[in-house]
């Protein structure tokens, strides 16, 4: 309110200067000019600063969805634009800004102009002028009928590889109290492929024949990492759950903002910390300069790890008043950081008592992350952090520098820093293979190969994701006999597919010293990918197919022979691995033009089959016998080998839920 009463003043000061140049045309042209530039830019800075920290209009009255509410020091992301335009803009066309959105034509991307249905469960989607609903009728008898109302979509969560739809619970059916227990569609809609899945098909696990609605999932869980300062407010069934912004915004990452925004409310103020030669005292933090390397990763950790409160009575804490950890403090004081390195944990032990499988499912063996968005994790685990510098700041940004190095739109994917997205974020540090007569010594391979790319043999895609595989970040080396007793692919294999775990070790002993690995006979003979994708788990078939379609394990092994082995996954118990494999299918040209359906993969399967038989009779074979691709000595594939293989499935349950 002061700014406008300044700028009146400052508007009523210049009325006199205003009059007078009309009456002196010598000087009124310059007058004019200053009086509208003093003018405007007050204008400006009024403006920006007086709806700075304005309330948002309407959230009050919401009672259908937790709320946008400023607290602790916490606001909305708006109120930082007017002074950092640059990171805002960048951030706005980041996916942790769209993480979770408030329901709107603008934001849904799913087509509601259908009907999805699950075993004896039908959704009816729909929109009109008032918004998006879903009404769920469930098989009897006569047809279907009506379980309840049409309730309506209230918030979205995702935005870059699946949309999810949050809904107001039915009102016969609601709490006492406010009406923010949501609903969760049990359908995600696919934005690469612009079509709906069953949501427990973008997890791995076994096909569900039931949609489970996830009742105040939100409230319980989501909303601790998909808004910024939650506070879930889940007190038995009364929940009043509010947010200080929707999505991971600026302070997510920086800490609470009013502190920083009144300081620096005054432009004179601003503009001396602008011209300080040291830095000025804030109160707003900047990670990238944080001095303790751990705390600094430990910001994204927040979100990004393998985690749970710490305790019951933190808990009760958490559901009251929200969370209590800030950027910049130890994040060991308020989450439990869970690894399988220290699994006798008193916190991981109670875990394991309601779900015993907990680490086997979230871990490999050897105590790698083996699902998304656990990267903090896997960091703790890797010798650049613990004995080196290396932070997530090393590789990633979260904003984008408009230095033409790489558009915003390819920033965005990944948020690497433009520059990262070559061996710099290893070289950074390892500067002698900068040069490339040792770079090409280290690697045994050209310097412009995917062979001698530092993340493809220290960072392979061993950690399952996104219906496919993503990079581990465990920084490691290859090693085969990791392979064998974890039961994970190394970087080898995952490029040269049509090879055998013994010739990966061949040439680990011969190049690196690794000295003798005694293979075991199911690996003899075969390839280590075809292996897994035959007679895997579900989690080791997951990362071999994603590698049966990644274009440099194409460019190392050639592509023709792989229909003929990726085809039974159009058959396989899980859903996310029938989509998987299609999507691999897609990176092979002459598959890729079968039309898929997402919802029946196995429609498909005779007529990939037909296409795969046709490709590999018409392609030039090697005339002797090939086991590690099962192909006979006259050529042809050995169906034989094939059935031996699907025999020895591991058929076991997996669950991995990113």
């Amino acid at each position: 309110m002061e700014w406008m009463i300044i700028t009146i003043l400052l508007g009523l000061a210049l009325f006199p200067v205003l009059v007078e140049s009309r009456r002196l045309s010598v000087i009124r042209s310059t007058a004019l000019s200053t009086i509208l530039f003093v003018g405007g830019i007050a204008g400006i800075v009024t403006i920006a600063i007086f709806n700075i920290d304005q309330p948002d209009s309407g959230e009050s009255t919401v009672v259908n969805r937790p709320t946008r509410v400023k607290k602790d020091g916490y606001g909305r992301s708006k109120r930082c634009q007017s002074c950092h335009q640059s990171q805002h803009h960048s951030w706005s066309h980041s996916y942790h800004s769209t993480m979770t959105q408030v329901a709107d034509e603008a934001e849904i991307l799913g087509n509601f102009d259908q009907t999805l249905q699950i075993g004896e469960q039908r959704f009816i989607l729909s929109h009109d002028d008032d918004g998006y609903w879903v009404e769920l009728k469930v098989q009897v008898a006569n047809g279907f009928s009506p379980l309840y109302d049409k309730c309506k979509v209230v918030m979205t969560t995702g935005s870059h590889h699946f949309q999810l739809y949050w809904y107001t619970y039915p009102a016969q059916i609601q709490p006492l109290g406010p009406k923010k227990m949501l609903g969760l569609l049990p359908f995600a809609y696919s934005i690469e492929e612009e079509k709906w899945i069953p949501r427990s098909a973008t997890f791995l696990g076994p096909r569900h024949h039931v949609g489970n609605q996830e009742i105040s999932r939100w409230n319980n869980t989501c909303i601790r990492c998909h808004t910024t300062h939650p506070r879930p407010h889940v007190d038995g069934i009364k929940v009043e759950s509010e947010a200080s912004d929707f999505g991971i915004s600026c302070e997510a990452c920086h800490g609470p903002g009013d502190a920083h925004i009144e300081r620096f409310k005054n432009p004179i103020t601003r503009y001396e910390a602008h011209l300080a030669s040291e830095n000025t005292v804030d109160d707003i933090v900047n990670p990238a300069k944080v001095e303790d390397h751990g705390r600094q990763s430990q910001i994204c950790g927040f979100c990004h790890s393998m985690a749970s409160l710490t305790g019951q009575e933190h808990h009760a804490r958490f559901q009251k008043h929200g969370t209590e950890y800030r950027p910049g403090d130890d994040l060991t004081k308020f989450l439990h950081l869970i690894r399988k390195t220290d699994e006798n944990h008193p916190i991981t032990q109670e875990i394991l008592k309601s779900d015993p499988t907990f680490l086997e499912q979230a871990f490999w063996p050897d105590g790698m992350v083996r699902v998304t968005g656990r990267e903090y994790t896997d960091l703790l685990e890797s010798a650049c952090h613990t004995r080196g510098k290396l932070t997530c700041l090393s590789c990633h940004s979260m904003h984008h520098t408009d230095n033409g190095a790489t558009s915003l739109e390819v920033w965005k994917n990944d948020q690497l820093r433009p520059e990262l997205k070559s061996d710099m974020a290893c070289l950074q540090c390892h500067e002698q293979f900068k040069e490339e007569s040792h770079l090409k010594s280290h690697t045994h391979h050209s310097a412009t190969s995917s062979g001698s790319r530092c993340y493809n043999c220290h960072m392979p895609h061993t950690t399952y994701g996104l219906l496919g595989a993503v990079r581990s970040h465990q920084i490691t080396s290859p090693a085969i006999q990791v392979t064998i007793e974890t039961g994970r692919l190394n970087a080898c294999n995952l490029c040269h597919l049509d090879k055998t775990l013994g010739w990966a070790a061949d040439y680990l002993t011969t190049w690196y010293d690794h000295g003798t690995v005694d293979i075991p006979e199911e690996y003899v003979g075969v390839s280590a990918v075809v292996k897994q994708v035959l007679s895997g788990d579900a989690a080791q078939r997951a990362i071999a197919a994603w590698a049966m379609g990644w274009s440099s394990a194409h460019e190392a092994s050639g592509s023709k022979w792989i229909p003929m082995i990726l085809k039974e996954l159009l058959n396989d118990p899980y859903e996310a691995l029938q989509i998987i494999a299609i999507k691999s299918f897609r990176n092979i040209p002459t598959i890729a033009s079968v039309s898929f359906d997402l919802l029946n993969a196995s429609a498909s399967f005779e007529e990939v089959t037909v296409i795969a038989r046709n490709m590999w009779n018409q392609s030039e074979k090697v005339q002797e016998s090939n086991n590690a691709i099962l192909t006979n000595p006259d050529g042809t594939f050995s169906t034989e080998g094939l059935r031996m293989l699907m025999e020895q499935r591991d058929e076991r349950r997996i669950i991995l839920a990113e």
